[in-house]
């Protein structure tokens, strides 16, 4: 097998031969200070979504530039209403910040993220009868195997004018529990999401610590680790006896021991509408695989760096461990699907690497 190797690194430190200036070089690595605000301007609700009572969310990524100035901001997901994407946009960009520095120099800070909630004032916390009556019709229907009708249910929700969190959340819970069925765990795992990313007093905290099992179950079954590391995390927060996450325990330990191992992991992408295709690095090597369509760019954006790359596949791209957490952003077409590596910190012996010079 035959892979070209991206290495997204600062020229290598050379070895000293101290303890004591080793310890010099760590310390500087650890003088990061994180950028803090200065100004951040609330989004406006759109006139025509409060008028009809419409709430939603909008989930997003951008970058602080070392002048303090926000740049590079991309809605990751919401709950799918334009209008309140654009006024999301439209704020972030006005936002400013003291810059973050390292070892005293102004940096990008890209690894920003912030979720937007628009409620009504005095409207509804709860949900319609009919709304109400359409979950329970929609849940009974999916005992049946009826998934056409559950999906005629769900595409009439969908198209009411007022819409509150509470019923976003609900709907999406009715909604991953049909592509459960459906035998679509890419589209499930995104419906659980959605819910769950819900203000934390929106749902009862039991329905919240049910789903969150099964989101965390998808995650480890999906090889998303870093994102089911944060989800055990919340889990440990929602599980005060601590009987849950006593079962999960053991898998964390699992995933821990095989993502400083040496095997390869992979999961499939797949780019539905106009938003990236997004996954969370629980390692610093990875690659893009088994490309069905067209891919036009990949954004990677860590803690304290950002850079986009045209994809080739079978490409190795590795990012510095000092660069911090980072999220991989998958930019084209409609329907394209692929499958992202997760590679060890040491390649397969049988691999040909193509290393660019210097």
């Amino acid at each position: 097998m035959r892979f070209a190797v991206c290495l997204l690194i600062l020229p290598l430190l050379l070895q000293l031969n101290t303890q004591a200036q080793t310890q010099d070089v760590a310390q500087q690595l650890r003088e990061v200070v994180e950028a803090m605000p200065l100004e951040r301007v609330h989004p406006k609700y759109p006139p025509e979504q409060a008028r009809s009572g419409r709430e939603g969310w909008v989930e997003m990524s951008y970058v602080i530039e070392a002048d303090g100035t926000v740049s590079n901001a991309i809605v990751e997901d919401s709950s799918g209403n334009k209008g309140l994407e654009r006024s999301a946009i439209k704020a972030i960009e006005q936002w400013t910040y003291r810059p973050a520095t390292e070892n005293g120099q102004p940096v990008q800070q890209c690894e920003s993220r912030v979720r937007f909630s628009f409620r009504v004032d005095k409207g509804s916390d709860g949900v319609t009868r009919k709304f109400r009556s359409q979950i329970k019709q929609g849940l009974n229907l999916l005992e049946e195997g009826k998934l056409d009708e559950v999906n005629a249910i769900l595409v009439d929700m969908e198209s009411r004018e007022q819409w509150n969190l509470l019923e976003d959340a609900w709907y999406n819970l009715l909604k991953a529990s049909y592509h459960e069925k459906n035998n679509e765990p890419l589209m499930q795992h995104q419906a659980l999401h959605r819910a769950l990313s819900a203000p934390e007093s929106t749902l009862p905290k039991k329905v919240q610590l049910g789903f969150l099992q099964k989101k965390l179950q998808m995650e480890i079954q999906l090889n998303r680790y870093a994102d089911a590391k944060s989800s055990y995390e919340r889990l440990q927060a929602l599980d005060k006896d601590g009987e849950v996450v006593a079962l999960f325990t053991p898998y964390m330990e699992k995933i821990e021991a095989r993502i400083t191992g040496s095997e390869i992991f992979g999961l499939k992408g797949h780019i539905r509408d106009d938003k990236p295709w997004r996954h969370k690095l629980s390692r610093p090597a990875f690659s893009v695989t088994q490309v069905n369509g067209q891919l036009d760019k990949l954004d990677v954006r860590c803690k304290l760096r950002r850079i986009t790359f045209s994809i080739e596949p079978d490409t190795v791209w590795q990012v510095p461990a000092k660069w911090g957490q980072c999220h991989v952003y998958v930019y084209g077409e409609a329907d394209a699907s692929f499958t992202l590596l997760e590679l060890p910190e040491e390649l397969p012996s049988d691999w040909d690497v193509d290393v660019p010079a210097d």
